[in-house]
């Protein structure tokens, strides 16, 4: 299966000292499904932020007990973003998310994933940190999903 899809969420300029709130705050949602799995949006400084357009294509397959998946997100900030009085480029960088899934049993998954971070100098000047530092991580994870209730449908 292949996917692709384009998420804008408004934001205010770096040089914008108003007192006014621009920026999209989503409450609740599914960021790991849209803005990928290492949470660099929406985790810590995200308020009153300069907003973030994010364009994703997703391949994914399946076959018997295995699954997998890739993702490619690329992110640009929704408003300016400024250094010193000078306007910066709004491409804050890529991030590749992979994961593999194994049906153990009907109820038990198992899931091992790996996700790299691209990031670029815009990026350093929203979040901090440095971009030159290895950004990703690696996970294994065991899902279990018991059914807990089963009723019968009454027709």
């Amino acid at each position: 299966k292949a996917g692709c899809g384009y998420e804008y969420l408004s934001g205010k300029s770096t040089n914008d000292t108003t007192s006014a709130i621009k920026s999209f705050n989503p409450l609740y949602g599914t960021h790991h499904k849209f803005n990928g799995f290492m949470d660099y949006f929406y985790v810590g400084n995200f308020l009153n932020s300069v907003g973030l357009s994010d364009l994703f294509l997703t391949l994914s397959y399946s076959k018997n007990k295995i699954s997998s998946n890739i993702s490619s997100h690329t992110y640009t900030s929704a408003a300016g973003i400024y250094q010193e009085g000078v306007l910066q480029p709004s491409y804050l960088g890529t991030e590749i998310d992979f994961s593999v899934q194994y049906q153990i049993f009907s109820d038990v998954k198992a899931e091992l994933g790996y996700s790299q971070m691209f990031a670029t100098n815009s990026m350093e000047l929203i979040k901090g940190g440095d971009k030159s530092n290895a950004n990703n991580w690696l996970y294994l994870m065991v899902k279990f999903n018991p059914t807990i209730f089963k009723t019968n449908a009454v027709k």
